[in-house]
Protein backbone atom coordinates (compact mmCIF):
# COMPACT_ATOMS: atom_id res chain seq x y z
CA UNK A 1 0.00 0.00 0.00
CA UNK A 2 1.23 3.58 -0.74
CA UNK A 3 1.24 6.48 1.58
CA UNK A 4 -0.41 9.60 0.90
CA UNK A 5 1.63 12.36 0.60
CA UNK A 6 1.18 16.30 -0.35
CA UNK A 7 2.99 17.60 -2.83
CA UNK A 8 3.03 21.40 -2.97
CA UNK A 9 4.00 23.06 -6.23
CA UNK A 10 3.95 26.51 -7.80
CA UNK A 11 5.34 29.63 -6.48
CA UNK A 12 4.36 31.42 -3.20
CA UNK A 13 1.59 29.78 -1.03
CA UNK A 14 -2.18 29.63 -1.89
CA UNK A 15 -3.71 31.48 1.24
CA UNK A 16 -7.23 30.52 1.83
CA UNK A 17 -9.89 32.89 2.49
CA UNK A 18 -13.39 32.82 1.77
CA UNK A 19 -12.82 34.47 -1.87
CA UNK A 20 -9.64 32.49 -2.35
CA UNK A 21 -10.59 29.05 -1.34
CA UNK A 22 -8.92 25.76 -3.03
CA UNK A 23 -10.85 23.78 -5.83
CA UNK A 24 -10.98 20.31 -6.36
CA UNK A 25 -11.91 18.34 -9.63
CA UNK A 26 -14.89 17.09 -7.32
CA UNK A 27 -16.07 20.78 -6.88
CA UNK A 28 -15.97 21.36 -11.24
CA UNK A 29 -18.22 18.12 -11.83
CA UNK A 30 -20.11 18.78 -8.26
CA UNK A 31 -20.87 22.14 -10.11
CA UNK A 32 -21.72 20.95 -13.35
CA UNK A 33 -24.49 18.92 -11.46
CA UNK A 34 -25.69 21.59 -8.61
CA UNK A 35 -24.04 24.79 -8.07
CA UNK A 36 -26.00 24.53 -4.01
CA UNK A 37 -24.95 21.42 -3.86
CA UNK A 38 -21.54 23.26 -3.73
CA UNK A 39 -22.25 25.86 -1.39
CA UNK A 40 -23.48 23.27 1.11
CA UNK A 41 -21.03 21.80 1.45
CA UNK A 42 -18.33 23.96 1.52
CA UNK A 43 -20.73 26.08 4.00
CA UNK A 44 -22.14 23.01 6.06
CA UNK A 45 -19.28 20.63 5.72
CA UNK A 46 -21.22 17.90 3.92
CA UNK A 47 -19.31 15.35 1.44
CA UNK A 48 -20.63 14.95 -1.84
CA UNK A 49 -21.15 11.62 -1.34
CA UNK A 50 -23.38 12.25 1.53
CA UNK A 51 -25.95 14.66 -0.63
CA UNK A 52 -26.62 11.11 -2.40
CA UNK A 53 -29.06 8.85 -1.37
CA UNK A 54 -27.46 5.74 -0.72
CA UNK A 55 -29.23 3.11 -2.47
CA UNK A 56 -28.55 5.64 -5.43
CA UNK A 57 -25.40 4.85 -4.14
CA UNK A 58 -25.55 1.40 -4.97
CA UNK A 59 -27.32 1.17 -7.79
CA UNK A 60 -25.49 4.18 -9.96
CA UNK A 61 -21.89 5.15 -8.08
CA UNK A 62 -20.97 1.59 -7.05
CA UNK A 63 -20.83 0.04 -10.10
CA UNK A 64 -18.70 2.63 -11.78
CA UNK A 65 -15.93 2.85 -9.00
CA UNK A 66 -15.61 -0.97 -9.59
CA UNK A 67 -15.42 -0.95 -12.96
CA UNK A 68 -12.61 0.99 -12.88
CA UNK A 69 -11.31 -0.60 -10.24
CA UNK A 70 -11.35 -3.35 -11.92
CA UNK A 71 -10.32 -1.91 -15.44
CA UNK A 72 -7.33 -0.20 -14.12
CA UNK A 73 -5.92 -3.67 -12.21
CA UNK A 74 -5.23 -5.15 -15.69
CA UNK A 75 -3.29 -2.28 -16.74
CA UNK A 76 0.50 -2.07 -16.56
CA UNK A 77 1.33 0.79 -14.08
CA UNK A 78 3.69 1.72 -12.13
CA UNK A 79 2.83 3.16 -8.55
CA UNK A 80 4.77 5.38 -7.20
CA UNK A 81 4.36 8.07 -4.22
CA UNK A 82 6.76 10.34 -6.28
CA UNK A 83 5.85 11.69 -9.87
CA UNK A 84 9.18 12.88 -10.09
CA UNK A 85 10.94 9.46 -9.88
CA UNK A 86 9.40 8.67 -13.07
CA UNK A 87 8.19 11.74 -14.38
CA UNK A 88 10.81 11.46 -17.46
CA UNK A 89 9.99 7.39 -18.55
CA UNK A 90 7.43 6.41 -20.63
CA UNK A 91 5.27 4.50 -18.16
CA UNK A 92 1.68 4.53 -17.28
CA UNK A 93 1.64 5.87 -13.11
CA UNK A 94 -1.02 5.74 -10.51
CA UNK A 95 0.34 8.03 -7.55
CA UNK A 96 -1.47 8.68 -4.70
CA UNK A 97 0.03 12.18 -4.18
CA UNK A 98 -2.45 14.97 -3.24
CA UNK A 99 -0.74 17.70 -5.28
CA UNK A 100 -1.43 21.52 -4.35
CA UNK A 101 -1.34 24.33 -6.87
CA UNK A 102 -0.15 27.55 -5.19
CA UNK A 103 -0.07 28.97 -8.39
CA UNK A 104 -4.00 28.18 -8.81
CA UNK A 105 -5.03 27.26 -5.59
CA UNK A 106 -6.76 24.18 -7.27
CA UNK A 107 -5.33 20.52 -5.75
CA UNK A 108 -6.38 16.90 -6.68
CA UNK A 109 -4.98 12.95 -7.22
CA UNK A 110 -5.21 12.27 -10.59
CA UNK A 111 -6.77 8.68 -11.72
CA UNK A 112 -3.72 7.88 -14.02
CA UNK A 113 -0.29 10.00 -15.59
CA UNK A 114 0.82 8.75 -19.02
CA UNK A 115 4.83 10.24 -18.06
CA UNK A 116 5.32 10.24 -21.58
CA UNK A 117 9.36 11.72 -20.75
CA UNK A 118 8.47 14.30 -18.60
CA UNK A 119 4.20 15.58 -20.99
CA UNK A 120 2.75 14.36 -18.05
CA UNK A 121 -0.48 13.15 -19.68
CA UNK A 122 -3.46 12.86 -17.31
CA UNK A 123 -5.08 10.08 -17.53
CA UNK A 124 -9.19 9.08 -16.94
CA UNK A 125 -10.71 6.22 -16.74
CA UNK A 126 -14.48 5.91 -17.32
CA UNK A 127 -17.52 3.38 -17.52
CA UNK A 128 -19.63 5.03 -19.95
CA UNK A 129 -19.19 4.44 -23.71
CA UNK A 130 -18.81 8.00 -25.23
CA UNK A 131 -16.62 11.08 -24.19
CA UNK A 132 -18.74 13.88 -22.32
CA UNK A 133 -18.18 17.46 -21.62
CA UNK A 134 -17.35 16.48 -18.07
CA UNK A 135 -14.75 14.47 -19.23
CA UNK A 136 -12.68 17.69 -21.42
CA UNK A 137 -12.97 19.65 -18.15
CA UNK A 138 -11.52 16.88 -15.80
CA UNK A 139 -8.49 16.11 -18.15
CA UNK A 140 -8.42 20.46 -18.69
CA UNK A 141 -8.20 20.62 -14.57
CA UNK A 142 -5.22 17.56 -14.34
CA UNK A 143 -3.52 19.45 -16.97
CA UNK A 144 -3.60 22.73 -14.93
CA UNK A 145 -2.72 20.92 -12.02
CA UNK A 146 0.38 19.18 -13.34
CA UNK A 147 1.52 22.04 -14.97
CA UNK A 148 4.42 23.12 -12.94
CA UNK A 149 5.77 19.52 -12.84
CA UNK A 150 5.57 19.47 -16.70
CA UNK A 151 8.85 19.59 -18.81
CA UNK A 152 8.76 21.93 -22.29
CA UNK A 153 5.31 22.64 -23.59
CA UNK A 154 3.61 19.75 -24.93
CA UNK A 155 0.49 19.76 -26.79
CA UNK A 156 -2.68 20.31 -24.51
CA UNK A 157 -4.59 17.08 -24.34
CA UNK A 158 -5.22 13.81 -22.58
CA UNK A 159 -6.71 10.55 -22.30
CA UNK A 160 -10.04 8.67 -21.78
CA UNK A 161 -10.26 4.99 -21.47
CA UNK A 162 -13.80 3.91 -22.14
CA UNK A 163 -15.68 0.73 -20.48
CA UNK A 164 -15.45 -0.82 -24.17
CA UNK A 165 -11.63 -0.44 -23.57
CA UNK A 166 -11.31 1.99 -26.34
CA UNK A 167 -8.55 4.69 -25.46
CA UNK A 168 -9.16 8.12 -27.07
CA UNK A 169 -6.91 11.04 -27.55
CA UNK A 170 -8.16 14.38 -26.37
CA UNK A 171 -6.82 17.52 -27.62
CA UNK A 172 -7.44 20.37 -25.05
CA UNK A 173 -8.63 23.30 -26.28
CA UNK A 174 -8.95 27.16 -25.33
CA UNK A 175 -12.68 27.16 -24.51
CA UNK A 176 -12.34 23.80 -22.47
CA UNK A 177 -9.51 25.69 -20.25
CA UNK A 178 -11.34 29.08 -20.53
CA UNK A 179 -14.57 27.14 -19.62
CA UNK A 180 -12.94 25.51 -16.39
CA UNK A 181 -12.06 28.72 -15.28
CA UNK A 182 -14.85 30.24 -15.14
CA UNK A 183 -16.24 28.08 -12.99
CA UNK A 184 -13.82 28.00 -11.10
CA UNK A 185 -14.07 31.77 -10.51
CA UNK A 186 -18.00 30.80 -9.86
CA UNK A 187 -17.30 28.19 -7.00
CA UNK A 188 -15.40 30.44 -5.61
CA UNK A 189 -17.67 33.31 -5.70
CA UNK A 190 -21.08 31.47 -4.24
CA UNK A 191 -18.85 30.51 -1.30
CA UNK A 192 -18.30 33.69 -0.67
CA UNK A 193 -21.80 35.09 -1.56
CA UNK A 194 -24.12 32.20 -1.41
CA UNK A 195 -26.70 30.80 -4.09
CA UNK A 196 -30.45 29.74 -3.96
CA UNK A 197 -31.12 26.09 -4.94
CA UNK A 198 -32.13 25.50 -8.36
CA UNK A 199 -34.13 22.12 -9.42
CA UNK A 200 -31.57 19.92 -11.71
CA UNK A 201 -31.39 16.64 -12.95
CA UNK A 202 -29.47 15.71 -10.13
CA UNK A 203 -32.15 16.26 -7.70
CA UNK A 204 -33.34 12.73 -8.37
CA UNK A 205 -30.17 11.07 -6.87
CA UNK A 206 -30.39 13.95 -3.93
CA UNK A 207 -31.55 13.53 -0.62
CA UNK A 208 -32.06 16.55 0.31
CA UNK A 209 -34.62 16.68 -3.14
CA UNK A 210 -38.22 17.62 -0.90
CA UNK A 211 -36.49 19.74 1.56
CA UNK A 212 -34.92 21.79 -1.48
CA UNK A 213 -37.92 21.74 -3.39
CA UNK A 214 -39.65 22.88 -1.00
CA UNK A 215 -37.78 25.52 -0.46
CA UNK A 216 -37.86 26.91 -4.27
CA UNK A 217 -41.42 26.68 -3.78
CA UNK A 218 -41.37 28.83 -0.92
CA UNK A 219 -38.85 31.25 -2.74
CA UNK A 220 -40.78 30.94 -5.90
CA UNK A 221 -37.87 29.54 -8.09
CA UNK A 222 -37.83 30.00 -11.74
CA UNK A 223 -36.51 26.38 -12.19
CA UNK A 224 -39.80 25.06 -10.95
CA UNK A 225 -41.29 26.38 -14.56
CA UNK A 226 -40.76 23.13 -16.70
CA UNK A 227 -38.26 24.12 -19.55
CA UNK A 228 -36.52 26.54 -17.50
CA UNK A 229 -32.95 24.82 -16.49
CA UNK A 230 -29.84 26.24 -14.37
CA UNK A 231 -28.81 27.21 -18.03
CA UNK A 232 -31.75 29.80 -18.69
CA UNK A 233 -32.36 30.83 -15.45
CA UNK A 234 -29.65 33.31 -14.86
CA UNK A 235 -30.54 34.58 -18.67
CA UNK A 236 -34.02 35.42 -16.76
CA UNK A 237 -32.80 36.71 -13.76
CA UNK A 238 -30.36 38.99 -16.76
CA UNK A 239 -33.88 40.57 -17.91
CA UNK A 240 -35.58 41.71 -14.59
CA UNK A 241 -37.70 38.29 -14.69
CA UNK A 242 -36.46 37.07 -10.64
CA UNK A 243 -39.10 34.47 -9.80
CA UNK A 244 -42.63 32.66 -11.07
CA UNK A 245 -44.85 35.55 -10.25
CA UNK A 246 -42.61 37.84 -12.70
CA UNK A 247 -42.62 35.15 -14.83
CA UNK A 248 -46.50 34.92 -14.73
CA UNK A 249 -46.73 38.24 -15.46
CA UNK A 250 -44.57 38.87 -18.48
CA UNK A 251 -44.73 40.24 -21.45
CA UNK A 252 -43.88 37.75 -23.86
CA UNK A 253 -43.15 39.28 -26.96
CA UNK A 254 -41.06 41.73 -25.23
CA UNK A 255 -39.47 39.20 -23.04
CA UNK A 256 -38.20 37.54 -26.38
CA UNK A 257 -36.88 40.34 -27.85
CA UNK A 258 -35.01 41.37 -25.16
CA UNK A 259 -33.58 37.48 -24.95
CA UNK A 260 -32.96 37.48 -28.40
CA UNK A 261 -30.24 40.36 -28.05
CA UNK A 262 -28.29 38.53 -24.91
CA UNK A 263 -28.53 34.76 -26.31
CA UNK A 264 -28.39 33.64 -29.82
CA UNK A 265 -30.22 30.32 -28.41
CA UNK A 266 -33.54 32.39 -26.75
CA UNK A 267 -36.48 29.92 -26.74
CA UNK A 268 -39.01 30.29 -29.64
CA UNK A 269 -42.11 32.30 -28.58
CA UNK A 270 -44.69 29.57 -27.96
CA UNK A 271 -42.06 27.93 -25.79
CA UNK A 272 -42.03 31.48 -23.91
CA UNK A 273 -45.61 31.04 -23.73
CA UNK A 274 -46.17 27.95 -22.24
CA UNK A 275 -43.04 28.66 -19.81
CA UNK A 276 -45.55 31.51 -18.75
CA UNK A 277 -48.41 29.33 -18.64
CA UNK A 278 -46.72 27.08 -16.13
CA UNK A 279 -45.84 29.96 -14.02
CA UNK A 280 -49.38 31.08 -14.10
CA UNK A 281 -50.45 27.36 -13.26
CA UNK A 282 -48.04 27.70 -10.20
CA UNK A 283 -49.53 30.75 -8.75
CA UNK A 284 -53.23 29.68 -9.34
CA UNK A 285 -52.85 26.21 -8.37
CA UNK A 286 -55.10 25.20 -11.49
CA UNK A 287 -54.19 23.16 -14.95
CA UNK A 288 -53.70 25.42 -17.50
CA UNK A 289 -54.56 24.08 -21.32
CA UNK A 290 -52.38 25.11 -24.10
CA UNK A 291 -52.69 22.68 -26.34
CA UNK A 292 -54.17 18.69 -27.27
CA UNK A 293 -53.31 15.80 -29.18
CA UNK A 294 -55.25 13.15 -31.38
CA UNK A 295 -55.05 9.51 -31.02
CA UNK A 296 -56.67 6.66 -33.45
CA UNK A 297 -59.97 5.40 -31.57
CA UNK A 298 -59.32 1.91 -31.10
CA UNK A 299 -61.35 -0.84 -29.03
CA UNK A 300 -58.37 -1.79 -27.00
CA UNK A 301 -55.24 0.32 -25.65
CA UNK A 302 -52.11 -1.49 -24.74
CA UNK A 303 -50.30 0.88 -22.03
CA UNK A 304 -46.04 -0.14 -21.84
CA UNK A 305 -43.43 -0.08 -19.63
CA UNK A 306 -40.14 -1.71 -19.88
CA UNK A 307 -37.95 -2.36 -16.85
CA UNK A 308 -33.94 -2.39 -18.14
CA UNK A 309 -30.47 -1.85 -17.42
CA UNK A 310 -28.10 -4.07 -19.61
CA UNK A 311 -30.59 -5.88 -20.89
CA UNK A 312 -34.34 -5.63 -20.88
CA UNK A 313 -35.43 -7.55 -17.61
CA UNK A 314 -39.24 -6.72 -17.68
CA UNK A 315 -41.82 -6.37 -20.06
CA UNK A 316 -45.13 -4.83 -18.31
CA UNK A 317 -48.03 -4.46 -20.32
CA UNK A 318 -51.82 -3.03 -19.30
CA UNK A 319 -54.72 -3.52 -22.07
CA UNK A 320 -57.67 -1.70 -21.72
CA UNK A 321 -60.44 -2.44 -23.02
CA UNK A 322 -63.34 0.76 -24.09
CA UNK A 323 -65.35 -1.10 -21.73
CA UNK A 324 -62.45 0.08 -18.86
CA UNK A 325 -61.83 -3.46 -18.07
CA UNK A 326 -57.87 -4.19 -17.88
CA UNK A 327 -55.58 -7.04 -18.57
CA UNK A 328 -52.03 -6.70 -16.91
CA UNK A 329 -49.31 -8.91 -18.51
CA UNK A 330 -45.64 -8.55 -16.65
CA UNK A 331 -43.11 -10.87 -18.24
CA UNK A 332 -39.86 -11.01 -15.54
CA UNK A 333 -36.79 -12.53 -17.14
CA UNK A 334 -35.22 -14.77 -14.20
CA UNK A 335 -31.80 -14.65 -16.21
CA UNK A 336 -30.61 -12.41 -18.29
CA UNK A 337 -30.88 -15.19 -21.46
CA UNK A 338 -34.86 -14.60 -20.55
CA UNK A 339 -35.08 -11.41 -22.43
CA UNK A 340 -35.44 -13.18 -26.03
CA UNK A 341 -38.69 -14.85 -24.31
CA UNK A 342 -40.27 -12.32 -22.90
CA UNK A 343 -39.73 -9.61 -25.86
CA UNK A 344 -41.85 -13.09 -27.42
CA UNK A 345 -44.56 -12.56 -25.08
CA UNK A 346 -44.31 -8.93 -26.48
CA UNK A 347 -44.61 -9.78 -29.81
CA UNK A 348 -47.41 -12.35 -29.26
CA UNK A 349 -49.25 -9.71 -27.16
CA UNK A 350 -49.07 -7.36 -30.50
CA UNK A 351 -50.53 -9.97 -32.48
CA UNK A 352 -53.24 -10.82 -30.18
CA UNK A 353 -54.29 -6.55 -29.95
CA UNK A 354 -53.21 -6.04 -34.06
CA UNK A 355 -55.27 -2.58 -34.04
CA UNK A 356 -54.29 -1.08 -30.51
CA UNK A 357 -52.19 1.94 -30.06
CA UNK A 358 -49.27 1.28 -27.70
CA UNK A 359 -49.08 4.10 -24.98
CA UNK A 360 -45.99 4.51 -23.01
CA UNK A 361 -44.45 7.50 -20.69
CA UNK A 362 -41.59 9.09 -22.70
CA UNK A 363 -41.08 5.90 -25.12
CA UNK A 364 -39.53 8.00 -27.28
CA UNK A 365 -36.49 8.46 -25.31
CA UNK A 366 -36.86 5.61 -22.86
CA UNK A 367 -38.71 2.52 -24.05
CA UNK A 368 -38.14 2.46 -27.78
CA UNK A 369 -34.34 3.43 -28.21
CA UNK A 370 -34.25 0.25 -25.26
CA UNK A 371 -36.67 -2.01 -27.38
CA UNK A 372 -34.48 -1.37 -30.82
CA UNK A 373 -31.56 -2.33 -29.14
CA UNK A 374 -32.57 -5.94 -27.53
CA UNK A 375 -34.85 -6.23 -30.84
CA UNK A 376 -31.53 -6.35 -32.44
CA UNK A 377 -29.52 -8.28 -30.56
CA UNK A 378 -32.23 -11.03 -30.23
CA UNK A 379 -32.51 -10.74 -33.81
CA UNK A 380 -36.52 -10.63 -33.63
CA UNK A 381 -38.38 -9.71 -36.57
CA UNK A 382 -37.75 -6.63 -37.81
CA UNK A 383 -41.54 -6.08 -39.11
CA UNK A 384 -43.03 -6.70 -35.43
CA UNK A 385 -40.64 -3.74 -34.19
CA UNK A 386 -41.98 -1.54 -36.90
CA UNK A 387 -45.39 -2.50 -36.46
CA UNK A 388 -44.96 -1.80 -32.42
CA UNK A 389 -43.01 2.05 -33.74
CA UNK A 390 -46.10 2.78 -36.53
CA UNK A 391 -48.70 1.96 -33.22
CA UNK A 392 -46.91 3.60 -30.71
CA UNK A 393 -47.84 7.14 -28.82
CA UNK A 394 -46.01 9.09 -26.30
CA UNK A 395 -48.22 10.10 -23.17
CA UNK A 396 -45.94 12.70 -22.16
CA UNK A 397 -45.54 14.22 -25.21
CA UNK A 398 -48.72 14.60 -25.03
CA UNK A 399 -49.24 16.07 -21.72
CA UNK A 400 -45.75 18.18 -22.64
CA UNK A 401 -48.20 19.46 -25.60
CA UNK A 402 -51.30 20.20 -23.92
CA UNK A 403 -50.81 21.56 -20.22
CA UNK A 404 -49.31 22.82 -17.74
CA UNK A 405 -49.96 21.76 -14.03
CA UNK A 406 -48.99 23.06 -10.54
CA UNK A 407 -46.05 20.33 -10.03
CA UNK A 408 -42.55 20.49 -10.27
CA UNK A 409 -41.60 18.35 -13.83
CA UNK A 410 -43.88 16.07 -15.64
CA UNK A 411 -42.50 13.12 -14.43
CA UNK A 412 -45.21 9.85 -14.63
CA UNK A 413 -44.83 9.60 -10.62
CA UNK A 414 -45.41 13.23 -9.97
CA UNK A 415 -48.18 13.57 -12.77
CA UNK A 416 -50.16 10.40 -11.40
CA UNK A 417 -50.24 11.47 -7.59
CA UNK A 418 -51.37 15.15 -9.12
CA UNK A 419 -54.37 13.35 -10.02
CA UNK A 420 -54.89 11.40 -7.53
CA UNK A 421 -52.96 8.18 -7.65
CA UNK A 422 -51.33 6.28 -4.86
CA UNK A 423 -48.41 4.08 -5.56
CA UNK A 424 -47.78 0.79 -3.51
CA UNK A 425 -43.98 1.28 -3.03
CA UNK A 426 -43.53 5.54 -3.07
CA UNK A 427 -39.97 5.31 -1.47
CA UNK A 428 -38.58 3.24 -5.04
CA UNK A 429 -37.98 4.92 -8.18
CA UNK A 430 -36.86 3.26 -11.70
CA UNK A 431 -32.76 4.36 -11.64
CA UNK A 432 -33.14 1.85 -8.45
CA UNK A 433 -34.82 -1.16 -10.23
CA UNK A 434 -31.32 -2.60 -12.18
CA UNK A 435 -29.60 -2.55 -9.36
CA UNK A 436 -32.48 -4.29 -7.68
CA UNK A 437 -32.49 -7.02 -10.66
CA UNK A 438 -28.40 -7.41 -10.06
CA UNK A 439 -29.42 -8.12 -6.60
CA UNK A 440 -31.69 -11.00 -7.80
CA UNK A 441 -29.58 -12.38 -10.17
CA UNK A 442 -26.85 -13.51 -7.65
CA UNK A 443 -29.56 -13.96 -4.54
CA UNK A 444 -29.29 -17.48 -3.87
CA UNK A 445 -31.81 -17.65 -1.28
CA UNK A 446 -35.21 -18.40 -2.62
CA UNK A 447 -37.53 -16.56 -0.26
CA UNK A 448 -35.35 -13.32 -0.64
CA UNK A 449 -34.99 -13.98 -4.38
CA UNK A 450 -38.72 -14.33 -4.77
CA UNK A 451 -39.38 -10.67 -2.43
CA UNK A 452 -36.82 -8.94 -4.89
CA UNK A 453 -38.71 -9.95 -7.94
CA UNK A 454 -41.80 -9.34 -6.72
CA UNK A 455 -41.01 -5.23 -5.96
CA UNK A 456 -39.47 -5.52 -9.37
CA UNK A 457 -43.12 -6.25 -10.84
CA UNK A 458 -45.23 -4.13 -7.83
CA UNK A 459 -43.25 -1.17 -9.29
CA UNK A 460 -43.56 -2.15 -12.56
CA UNK A 461 -47.50 -2.67 -12.35
CA UNK A 462 -47.59 0.68 -10.27
CA UNK A 463 -46.15 2.26 -13.39
CA UNK A 464 -48.61 0.61 -15.45
CA UNK A 465 -51.68 1.54 -13.69
CA UNK A 466 -50.43 5.13 -13.02
CA UNK A 467 -50.47 5.82 -16.70
CA UNK A 468 -53.55 4.51 -17.66
CA UNK A 469 -54.89 7.00 -15.01
CA UNK A 470 -53.45 9.85 -16.60
CA UNK A 471 -54.58 8.85 -19.65
CA UNK A 472 -58.40 8.57 -18.43
CA UNK A 473 -57.84 11.83 -16.73
CA UNK A 474 -56.41 13.89 -19.73
CA UNK A 475 -59.10 12.23 -21.93
CA UNK A 476 -61.49 13.46 -19.55
CA UNK A 477 -60.49 16.91 -19.28
CA UNK A 478 -60.11 16.58 -23.62
CA UNK A 479 -56.70 16.68 -24.23
CA UNK A 480 -56.40 14.17 -25.91
CA UNK A 481 -59.27 13.28 -29.04
CA UNK A 482 -59.97 9.77 -30.24
CA UNK A 483 -60.34 10.19 -33.94
CA UNK A 484 -60.87 7.65 -37.30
Amino acid sequence: MIDTRVRNIGTGCWNEQPYKTWVSKSDVTEYLRCPYRVYLSYKEGIPYRDFKEPALIEARLNPGIEFEAEYVAKLPIEQEADIETVADREVILRSSELILNHNLGIRGILDLIATEKGKLIPIEVKSHKSITDSDRLELAFYWRLLEPLRAGRPRRKGYVWLNNGEKIEVRLTKIDFDRLASIISEIRLIRERGTKPALVKECDLCRFKEEHLQQVVRDGGLTLILDIGAGREPKLRQLGIEDVPALADANIQKLWQQWREIDPYVPSLIRLGRMKSHAQAWLEGVPKIIGNAELPNAKHFIFLDLEYGTCIFLVGALVLEKAEKTTIHLEFAQSISDERDILMSLCDLLRAYPHAPVLTWNGNAADLPQLKSAWFRQKLPKRTLDDLIARHFDLYQAAYNSIRLPIYGLGLKVVAEYFGFERKHRDLSGIMMPFMYQQYLVTKNETAKSKIRQTIMEYNQDDLEALALVYARLREMGLIEERG
